[in-house]
């Protein structure tokens, strides 16, 4: 790796600076990214020399020069003058097709302390939207970084060749067809992969931002960064997403005499989008899942074109719209390629959205990719206490039945149905590694549906265990499990229940709705509700949970050195009714946390309350501007609006 000629940019993230800290090498890295580095690797991605965390101190004269370029760009409310805070470079243009232009440009009046930029000119194109909303949709890693729409000096509205130009960052190594088209052979199975979960996760952002990219393709992915000795290292981003007829961020130019808004690449998208009556509608993220199937195709072929034997396009899209696919690449593995047939089912419905899509591939990637801890070989890796089969029970269909859960062969959590990356993230964060005071929160339940109150009292207990109890706990994520689909529908039954995949969706994007404040710790785990053997109780549920997290990160030669302990959090109504609470605490690294109101059967506190694996936790200003709605309250309000709504009102 070599240091970025940018100052402004973290040479491992590619990304202007946060919080920039200096290291024993004499470079700056963001804070985060070189903790993250020298946990893994211990030495300087530039030099190669040792490196400790010991020895990382801020570099104010940086942050200083980062603030001001973001300080700058806000008083201009993102906007430019070209020739006057921006211009062209001399010379031609990066890259020109019809209605869009790429020039190299410089700022003005110096470039001094400014990362590289391009002008990217988008003919016959107007905004929808302020500037500070492109600038904002393009703070995501994986995204071309956007600082803000220029306008020529004499700007006139009423011209008719109106364009947009967009002042973004410059990628080095151009885009992902013209890496990929330069190559002999196409790169190995476990790089294109890399690329493709990082194309992914920027589509998940502009799904749940509600934007359409509509013309997903090689040449739309910008590489920054490509290492084949380790791809971790890799860096690409997707650039000119909404560019089509019925964009949410462009509208068509009066009079425009040319502009790519109107063309269809008809060779990528979906069939909905070749029907002669196709409408804004059809324009979905399940269209984008289509498209991205494509290009995971072109990828895989070098960036050969699709259907290139097919001469005419009309050809092309009747045959997309009659049901005929691309056929599988020769260096294309029948595992994955089972998943990209997926994206490319003729109804909408039927193709997976971006985060599922992601998840099939990761789950493949760790089935095929060898690991580099390897629990079994190792010596020191955490052992479950709890070693013999034990019964535990539960209801499916209204009847009771035993279940066996082996917690030392079987494992109902695993990395693609319980993402621990937001342990690690704010372990490494907070420089807990080597802590013997690490815990992390689980609640479960129907959340049929989830309202503000389940993450209430995650918030609560988090806040209690780190400031209140003896001793403090470091509380590094908080997970919601929703329970088996065959007991909550026993429970509720038609129209009531939720199935499990929309239950988990909207506690997902419930957790995405409440902020930062929320998604950086907490997050959906799917290992209960996809347990392929059916309902278990909640107490088994928290023992696997607590014996995968420590098989996976606790040991030598991973990132813990003492076992995390699950904290289970539920309510005091519930743990009255449910004597399985009771069997956790006395777990080894398992406790209870009781969350009751002040004043309300508080005398109901006495079955265990000198254990002390139990924490009891008030709750009293949290809940004074919210009413308590149970989740049977939202389903009848819902099934009968007619009916008593008092506290829904409330």
């Amino acid at each position: 790796m070599s240091q970025s000629d940018d100052l402004l940019l973290c040479p491992i993230t590619l990304e202007l600076f946060k919080d920039p800290v200096l290291a024993q090498d004499g470079h700056t890295y963001e804070r985060q990214a070189i903790v993250e580095w020298i946990q893994k690797k211990g030495r300087s991605p530039i030099t190669d020399q040792p490196l400790s965390l010991e020895h990382l101190y801020p570099n104010h004269a940086i942050k200083k020069a980062v603030d001001h370029f973001e300080n700058t760009m806000k008083s201009k409310k993102y906007q430019y003058v070209l020739g006057v805070d921006v211009k062209k470079k001399a010379g031609r243009p990066l890259f020109q097709s019809f209605g869009k232009t790429i020039f190299y440009a410089e700022w003005l009046p110096t470039k001094k302390n400014r990362p590289e930029i391009i002008l990217l000119k988008i003919d016959g194109a107007r905004s929808k939207k302020e500037a500070s909303f492109y600038v904002d949709l393009s703070r995501h890693p994986h995204i071309v970084r956007t600082y803000g729409i220029v306008h020529e000096e004499n700007d006139d509205e009423d011209d008719e060749n109106n364009a947009v130009m967009l002042l973004q960052e410059h990628a080095p190594m151009g885009s992902l067809y013209d890496v990929l088209q330069e190559r002999r052979k196409a790169p190995n199975e476990n790089i294109l992969i890399e690329i493709f979960l990082q194309i992914l996760d920027a589509m998940i952002f502009l799904a749940f931002n509600n934007v359409v990219h509509a013309d997903l393709a090689c040449r739309n992915v910008l590489v920054f960064r490509l290492d084949e000795n380790d791809p971790e290292n890799i860096i690409v981003k997707i650039t000119d997403f909404g560019l089509s007829r019925h964009s949410q961020l462009y509208s068509l130019a009066p009079s425009a005499k040319k502009t790519i808004l109107n063309i269809i690449p008809t060779r990528y998208v979906a069939p909905e989008i070749l029907s002669v009556n196709t409408t804004p509608d059809d324009y979905t993220e399940k269209s984008d899942v289509f498209s991205m199937g494509v290009l995971i195709w072109e990828a895989y072929s070098r960036c050969a074109i699709p259907w290139a034997k097919i001469t005419d396009d009309n050809d092309v899209a009747r045959r997309v719209v009659n049901g005929e696919r691309l056929l599988k690449p020769k260096h294309c593995s029948e595992s994955y390629w089972s998943i990209i047939c997926k994206t490319w089912s003729k109804s909408p419905k039927d193709r997976p959205t971006f985060a599922e899509l992601r998840r099939f591939l990761t789950q493949q990637y760790y089935e095929t990719t060898p690991q580099p801890f390897n629990i079994e070989n190792n010596t020191n890796f955490y052992e479950s206490y709890n070693t013999t089969k034990q019964e535990y029970q539960g209801a499916t269909s209204g009847n009771n039945y035993s279940t066996q859960l082996d917690t030392n062969d079987e494992i109902m959590h695993n990395p693609t149905n319980t993402s621990i990356d937001i342990v690690i993230k704010n372990c490494k964060m907070r420089n807990l590694a080597n802590s013997r005071d690490n815990c992390v929160l689980l609640t479960t339940g129907s959340f049929n549906p989830v309202h503000p109150l389940h993450f209430q009292n995650l918030v609560r207990v988090r806040d209690f265990l780190e400031n209140e109890h003896q001793p403090r706990w470091n509380v590094l994520a908080g997970y919601i499990s929703p329970t088996h689909d065959s007991y909550v529908h026993s429970k509720l039954g038609d129209p009531a229940w939720i199935p499990a995949k929309d239950r988990c969706r909207l506690c997902e994007e419930a957790i995405q709705h409440e902020g930062p404040g929320l998604s950086s710790w907490i997050a959906v785990s799917r290992g209960e509700c996809e347990w392929e053997d059916g309902f278990i109780d909640f107490d088994a549920v928290t023992e696997n949970f607590r014996d995968f997290l420590n098989s996976t990160l606790v040991g030598a030669g991973t990132l813990f050195k003492y076992p995390l302990r699950v904290v289970y959090v539920c309510g005091l109504d519930h743990y009255n009714k449910c004597s399985h609470v009771e069997n956790i605490e006395k777990q080894k690294n398992m406790s209870s946390a009781i969350v009751y109101r002040t004043g309300c059967n508080e005398q109901q506190i006495s079955r265990s309350s000198k254990t002390s694996g139990i924490i009891y936790i008030p709750l009293i200003k949290e809940r004074s501007k919210l009413v308590d709605v149970s989740s049977a309250e939202i389903r009848q309000y819902f099934q009968n609006p007619g009916g008593n709504k008092t506290n829904i009102d409330r």
